[in-house]
Order: C-alpha cells, then structure tokens, then sequence
C-alpha cells in the first residue's frame, strides 16, 4: 500500500484553501485601511498641535499650506503667508497614507495661526480612503477656543465622535 494523497484530495484541499482566502481578504483590506486612517488621523492632529505650539512658541503668525497634485498632498509649515516664500518649519506628506484623499475648506488651501495663542484659523480637513469615501475623518480647527479635533462627519465609527 502506498502512502500519498491522490489528486482528487489534493485539488479539494486547495479549493477550500482559495475559497477561504477569498474569504478573507476583503477584511485585510477594511483592516489596513482602518490602521491607516487612524494613522493619518493622529498624525494630523499633531501636527496641527505642532504648529499651534511653535506660532505661540515663536510669537510669530505661521502658516501651514496645503499641497496637493492628484492623490499626492503634502502639508507645510512656513512663517510666510506666500506658499512659495518663507523658511519651512516642519511638513507632512502624504506619501506614506497611499490611497488616501485629502480635502480642505480653508481658503487660499492655508491655515493660519495667530503669534500670541497660537490659534488656527477655523475651517476643516475632510480625509478619506480614496476606494471608500464613506469612512472619511475630518480634522476642524476653532479659532475662537483653539480647539483642533478629530471627529466623524457621517456616522461615528473608527472611535471617533460625529461632527
């Protein structure tokens, strides 16, 4: 008697295995996009913080500018209202969020923050998976309370409130 398996058994077992990938991997995909949304989001916040904290560290009126070609963006933190003059302070790029949108209400896509408490000017950042739109953040700034909050515009999900 000889031992093995036959092909018959062979080709079962790797249809189960095919069936359950397929399965699956639409959950590995929610589950990524989830990590990089909650990623994004507390990398957002704090750099929104950041350039709270050195506006009212500096004394000085600072500017982040908004950059964005395509699905590329990138946000920069520069103490002159032109984007394309004054010195960088810090910036964050989109290239490590792939396949994440980004949307502003802020005119002139700039954010302003006052020198004496740092104070953003009020608006919001809408981001979002570019496959799923439905599961944007946004990121509002106050400027009357200085707040800077991360929340949910539709439904409360990924642990953050609704707007």
């Amino acid at each position: 008697m000889t031992r093995g398996f036959t092909l018959l058994e062979l080709a079962i077992v790797i249809g189960l295995i095919s069936m359950t990938l397929l399965w699956a991997i639409p959950s590995f995909r929610s589950v990524s996009e989830t990590a990089q949304m909650t990623r994004l989001a507390s990398e957002l916040y704090g750099f929104i913080v950041q350039a709270k904290s050195q506006a009212k560290l500096r004394r000085q009126l600072l500017w982040v500018h908004i950059f964005q070609s395509g699905q590329n963006w990138e946000l920069r933190l520069t103490d002159d209202k032109d984007r394309t003059q004054g010195r960088l302070i810090t910036k964050l790029s989109g290239l490590s969020f792939k396949g994440t949108s980004l949307f502003s209400n802020h005119s002139a896509n700039r954010i302003s923050f006052d020198a004496s408490h740092g104070r953003p000017k009020s608006g919001s950042l809408v981001f979002y998976p570019s496959l799923s739109p439905e599961l944007s953040l946004e990121l509002r700034t106050h400027f009357r309370s200085a707040m800077v909050r991360v929340c949910a515009p539709s439904t409360a999900h990924l642990g953050y409130d609704l707007c």
